[in-house]
């Protein structure tokens, strides 16, 4: 969002790799902490990562494309709202609106 491209990402982002067996859970059962001394055994993983499972790991990264594709698409209605509204004035005009049609259908049908 704003204007993001490959070119304008860190060098080290870039060309970035993952290999999704190994990083597909990437969570632990515990950070250690300064304030608190946890005398209980504390394992490298936590249970339930199933070998067929995706992962948190993919799902992270799914949810963050989708939000992308949302926050540009948000991005890109707010910028023709700012220009319609500078040209025509406010309230934005219904035929910007994506149920312009439908509700003028509607309207009729009653």
């Amino acid at each position: 969002v704003g204007g993001v491209t490959g070119a304008n990402l860190l060098p080290k982002f870039r060309n970035t790799e993952v290999n999704f067996n190994e990083a597909k859970y990437n969570a632990v059962c515990w950070t250690d902490r300064s304030d608190i001394e946890w005398t209980d055994v504390q394992y490298d993983t936590y249970g339930g990562q199933a070998s067929w499972h995706p992962g948190n790991y993919g799902h992270q990264s799914s949810a963050r494309k989708i939000t992308l594709v949302f926050l540009h698409a948000l991005e890109e209605a707010l910028a023709l709202w700012e220009e319609k509204v500078a040209e025509e004035g406010n309230p934005l005009d219904g035929k910007y609106w994506h149920l312009h049609e439908e509700e003028a259908q509607i309207r009729e049908a009653l």
